[in-house]
């Protein structure tokens, strides 16, 4: 996700929370955590970041996006109840069994790895 926001000319600087060695060349990593919504949210309002665009499951989950929505804050992302359909294997599951027409049992797989947190100023 990083990789791809840091190609758009229209995006001045990009910072990643946490960020890892594979993404430092391509953003300004900041050390806070992924799950710190708190520690997130601070750093949004104090750098005055334009867009926040959320990868990884955790903090959706954590409500993140309800967060920084109530402060004003533009933030991409599921809401903390729309994101329970990822968080939660059984609610998902309990979800597709309930849509389940043929009688086979729906089955989750999930083949998505964790992206970190990009705030885009």
């Amino acid at each position: 996700m990083a990789w791809k926001l840091a190609q758009s000319s229209r995006i001045p600087t990009l910072y990643c929370a946490p960020g890892n060695a594979g993404i430092e060349s391509l953003a300004t990593c900041v050390p806070v955590k992924a799950d710190d919504i708190a520690g997130l949210k601070a750093f949004v309002q104090s750098e005055k970041i334009d867009l926040t665009v959320v990868g990884p499951e955790a903090p959706l989950a954590l409500g993140i996006v309800d967060e920084f929505r109530r402060s004003k804050l533009k933030i991409f992302g599921p809401t903390k109840g729309a994101a329970r359909i990822e968080a939660s294997k059984v609610f998902s599951k309990e979800i597709m069994a309930s849509e389940d027409s043929h009688g086979d049992g729906a089955k989750l797989r999930s083949n998505r790895s964790s992206v970190d947190l990009c705030c885009v100023t």
